[in-house]
């Protein structure tokens, strides 16, 4: 009976021995590989236990002018169907110093693996889409094409279009390839404003300041409506001359329309 109970108590420790994750060699503690589901899949299925979330490329300085240049980007959730192989859209958007990149760079934009469709031949660089987010309605809007026809981007409203996916959870993007038919992407964007925290961009702010310098500009442009017919409502007129737009029923409605035509990126003095 000694002899079965000590022998019991031996194989009980081996068993306890074999299943510690750490083994000892050469005095040495090594961790035990862990199993991975997913190591033999991920040619074939890039997304094999993936989770949403935000990527950062880090800080890129130019050497000639300093300019620091950085990326956030998220992959969509479903494939894009570019191809046989499986591969997913990228929202991605780029910061240059710490602003909203513009100019010659896409501020926020939507990589793709093949040509997107244009709406016609001379709109080569343009393209319808639809646009939802969270349980929204869905909006028709015409974006961009970048010169590589493999990335769209809402031209001439990114500024407009990140502040949205600050307030939003998800994002759903439908497109074209050409002369395909339509097909939707899945952008699970939640953790957005937090992420472009750690890098310290605060975009809020940004609109913030640049509507209050707006504001300042357009408020003396705006004024009781000169025409007879409007003696109690207000109307905008531009220095350009392009006025007067009206009438509105208080100064502040005015000067939210004038606001909102400059974020449209119109010519607006």
């Amino acid at each position: 009976m000694l002899a079965m109970k000590i022998a019991f108590l031996i194989l009980t420790v081996a068993l306890i021995s074999c299943n510690n994750q750490t083994s000892r060699h050469g005095g040495e503690t090594v961790a035990k590989a862990t199993f991975d589901p997913c190591e033999s899949l991920r040619q074939l299925d890039p997304h094999c236990g993936w989770k949403p979330h935000w990527d950062d490329s880090g800080i890129s300085t130019n050497a000639i002018d300093g300019t620091k240049t950085e990326f956030l980007s998220i992959e969509s959730t479903d494939t894009d169907g570019a191809s046989l192989t499986l591969s997913y859209g990228k929202l991605r958007i780029c910061f240059e110093n710490g602003k909203l990149c513009g100019n010659k760079s896409v501020g926020v934009g939507v990589t793709v693996h093949g040509m997107v469709q244009p709406m016609d031949y001379d709109s080569e660089y343009s393209t319808p889409v639809r646009v939802k987010f969270d349980d929204d309605r869905p909006s028709r809007q015409t974006w961009g094409i970048a010169d590589s026809h493999d990335a769209l981007f809402p031209h001439g409203r990114e500024e407009l279009f990140l502040l949205q996916l600050l307030a939003h959870k998800k994002l759903i993007l439908e497109f074209s390839y050409y002369e395909r038919a339509p097909r939707t992407l899945t952008f699970e964007i939640s953790g957005l404003e937090d992420k472009m925290k750690s890098i310290g961009v605060d975009v809020r702010g940004q609109v913030a300041h640049k509507e209050a310098a707006q504001r300042a500009k357009v408020e003396p442009q705006i004024n009781l409506c000169k025409n007879r017919n409007f003696p109690t409502e207000f109307c905008w007129e531009p220095a350009d001359g392009s006025g007067p737009w009206g009438p509105f029923a208080t100064r502040e409605v005015a000067t939210k329309y004038a606001i909102e035509r400059y974020r449209d990126h119109l010519k607006v003095p």
